[in-house]
């Protein structure tokens, strides 16, 4: 189904390799509650059942090492877009490999950029709130208080209460009364594009 362009299904395949690699990463280190003998017997036996399940996998580096988020995420998975954004070392891989490969960097923050305002237009809350959130800090797109504030609008606009009035405050905080003014014109025009019935 992967191969025929099902992002669901190439998102399933993310989360089973990352499930899998927990499980690998956890039996190096024991299983958690194994001071306490019925707890840690039961640890035991689910991650013994779960190393079996995923016995097959680790010897395929390829399957392992796919780049299975990035794809689910092209083959429009709303789930693998906003994972996409999060899971960095999963999309861009460790430090070292960044350092020498800056362009994906680049890369990334423009698909991440692009993948946030795609799922965003459907009325989801989470990357409503990730924007605000990136137009705050300026990671994925470029610092802008006045669109930070926007999007946290129109995440109050669908889930009324959501944010904290002290959370607003300081996303208003610095913006002149016409950027608030423009930042209220923007947060109508988010809600209505994605959330109006």
């Amino acid at each position: 189904m992967s191969d025929s362009g099902d992002g669901l299904a190439t998102f399933d395949i993310y989360l089973t390799v990352m499930d899998c690699r927990s499980q690998l990463v956890r039996s190096t280190h024991g299983p958690v509650g194994v001071g306490t003998p019925a707890l840690g017997m039961v640890d035991l036996r689910t991650m013994e059942r779960k190393l079996q399940e995923c016995s097959e996998l680790y010897g395929d580096a390829g399957f392992m090492e796919g780049k299975w988020l990035a794809l689910a995420a092209q083959q429009g998975s709303i789930e693998a877009k906003l994972y996409y954004t999060i899971d960095t070392a999963t999309v861009l891989g460790d430090p070292f490999e960044r350092l020498n490969n800056p362009e994906s960097i680049i890369a990334w923050k423009e698909n991440a950029a692009t993948y946030l305002h795609d799922v965003a237009a459907t009325g989801n809350l989470d990357a409503v709130l990730r924007l605000s959130d990136a137009y705050d800090r300026g990671l994925i797109v470029q610092k802008n208080r006045e669109m930070a504030y926007a999007y946290a609008l129109a995440a109050n606009r669908i889930q009324p209460g959501l944010s904290a009035p002290i959370t607003m405050r300081d996303l208003e905080e610095g913006l002149s009364i016409k950027q608030r003014e423009s930042a209220i014109a923007l947060s109508r025009r988010i809600y209505s594009s994605c959330c109006e019935p």
